[in-house]
């Protein structure tokens, strides 16, 4: 099929899947009900202000921007000690699901547009040679040598897979990941704030040490999946570039949904190429 494809073919169909991909992420984040995505993150970061606003409110705080790090730092240091039980958990996962999400959302706004946006100027821009710069300029991101993708492919395939031991020992393991994984982004040893993460840090002793509703276990099991998968697939996203810009065919074992793929033909891409 690539034998037959003209660079410029090539190069026009490269870009109408970047279109496409910036298009879906942003769609997923907004949440537009009109195109399947009515659960989008930023309509979960409302939700997460608004459970927040409502239990303050009961303790005479009145909320201006609940996503605001120095409002949790305020609940800390002038309720969270005379509050009860039940206030705490209920704070202390909401606290932990609004930071996990704007972590969500910045990976994909931040992480996978902008270089995406890159790729797309560079094969906009000057026509000498721009196959090799766009090639030259994902391999700078991502060795091509390094074999460490496929194998966390792999992990984020069957990582999702419960077993009863899992099942058992879910509610400290769905806190515990959570926490590292928020410890990776907020440590202050990467130039994250020391109050707030010590904050996060005896919010998470209290999630521990009490008993959890199901459904805050699964929603911090979900994004202990979910963060790490989000980072595969961003670095597949540009996998998959790399291979058609060197006119390559997509690997079955990368795994691209059907579901994916139909979307993609349906807004004229090109998929010939993902076997």
């Amino acid at each position: 099929m690539f034998l037959l494809e003209t660079e410029a073919q090539r190069i026009e169909n490269i870009l109408r899947l970047i279109s496409w991909m910036i298009d879906v992420t942003r769609k997923a984040n907004t949440g537009s009900a009109s195109n399947g995505f009515g659960n989008g993150y930023f309509r979960m970061l409302a939700i997460q202000e608004a459970t927040l606003r409502t239990i303050m409110a009961t303790h005479g705080f009145l909320i201006a921007d609940p996503t605001n790090d120095g409002f949790i730092k305020k609940i800390f240091r002038e309720v969270w000690k005379e509050l009860d039980t039940d206030a705490k958990t209920t704070i202390a996962t909401t606290v932990f699901e609004l930071i996990l999400t704007r972590i969500y959302i910045t990976l994909r706004e931040e992480g996978d547009i902008p270089f995406l946006r890159e790729v797309q100027k560079i094969l906009f821009s000057t026509r000498d040679k721009k196959l090799e710069e766009a090639i030259e300029y994902i391999d700078q991101m991502y060795d091509e040598n390094d074999n460490s993708f496929e194998k966390r492919l792999a992990t984020a395939k069957t990582g999702g897979k419960k077993t009863e031991h899992a099942i058992e020992i879910s509610h400290k393991n769905a806190v515990d990941s959570a926490f590292r994984i928020l410890t990776l982004k907020l440590h202050p040893d990467k130039g994250g704030d020391t109050e707030l993460f010590q904050i996060l840090q005896e919010m998470r002793d209290h999630l521990v040490h009490i008993d959890l509703e199901q459904n805050d276990i699964a929603m911090l099991d979900d994004w202990n999946r979910s963060i790490p998968r989000l980072q595969v697939i961003i670095e597949q996203d540009f996998r998959i570039i790399h291979k058609l810009l060197q006119g390559k065919s997509i690997p079955k074992e990368w795994n691209v949904s059907e579901k994916s793929i139909k979307k993609m033909a349906d807004d004229g891409v090109d998929t010939s190429h993902f076997l």
